[in-house]
């Protein structure tokens, strides 16, 4: 199975370069966001053996990889976390699982925390910090 083709969709404001590789089908994707200073690439060599059995979408953050600055320029982890739960919004997902690099522990809680006290937005499933 080859990568797939990069997709550009409107996220507050910026236009979110983004993958979404594996079986579409996949009621609970997984979710992985890179470290600071790279891109959705980090996960090539993961995403090669997940989208084998699960949906992956993986995509750059504001300020990393294509996606470009945020035009508010606001990098908090509470704005990440906005643009995680917006993207899965835009994109149809309910529920996920979160796995991620970038100051994982502080992430994941937040958004984590964030999802729980927002009944209008999606659902974590589980957050993984890589």
């Amino acid at each position: 199975m080859g990568a797939a083709a990069s997709q550009f969709i409107a996220v507050r404001g910026m236009q979110v370069h983004l993958r979404e590789e594996g079986p579409r089908d996949d009621p609970v994707p997984i979710v992985l966001l890179h470290g600071t200073g790279a891109s959705l690439h980090t996960w090539d060599g993961w995403t090669r053996e997940l989208t084998r059995e699960r949906r992956v979408i993986r995509f750059d953050l504001p300020g990393f990889g294509l996606t470009g600055p945020s035009p508010d320029g606001n990098y908090t982890v509470e704005s990440y976390v906005d643009t995680v739960l917006t993207l899965a919004d835009t994109l149809g997902v309910q529920r996920f699982v979160l796995a991620g690099i970038v100051d994982a522990t502080r992430f994941t809680a937040s958004a984590s925390s964030d999802a729980a006290s927002n009944a209008s937005r999606r659902r974590f499933i589980g957050v993984v910090p890589a």
